[in-house]
């Protein structure tokens, strides 16, 4: 896998982990957040229900072990990925959105460029520590 095919796939993940984080948090207790019409595709949003989560519960678990891995190794990663996939985690989790690389580097008292660069060292970080998780659940 390339490196910039690596980060477009953790980007992915950390996205679809997000999602399903935020359900988690949300309190939905496995219970739909949107009406069965909305579903369906009665709804107005063109048939696009928000109560999917395209992610499995046993691989969002394995990258949220990995980001409290991450949190434990380098508070500053798991800082930059929180505020740019899931929002300031000093905001309640339903008031909570994901930053943008500007917003996040304002948050982070840094100038975008340098924001950019750390979101890219971090994803680095996690990528390595889902690798070697992975390595152990094959030993």
């Amino acid at each position: 896998m390339t490196r910039s095919s690596s980060h477009a796939w953790i980007r992915e993940v950390l996205s679809n982990w997000a999602a399903w984080a935020c359900q988690r948090d949300g309190g939905a207790l496995g219970y739909s957040s949107t009406n069965i019409l909305a579903r369906i595709g009665g709804g107005s949003r063109g048939g696009r229900g928000t109560d999917h989560v395209p992610v499995g519960v046993q691989s969002a678990e394995t990258v949220d072990q990995a980001m409290r891995t991450l949190r434990h190794a380098d508070g500053r990663a798991w800082l930059v990925l929180m505020l740019q996939y899931l929002g300031d985690p000093r905001v309640p989790a339903r008031r909570r959105r994901p930053l943008s690389t500007t917003e996040a580097a304002r948050a982070l008292l840094v100038c975008a460029d340098t924001a950019i660069r750390w979101r890219v060292e971090a994803e680095q970080q996690l990528i390595d520590i889902l690798a070697r998780s992975a390595d152990r659940g094959r030993a």
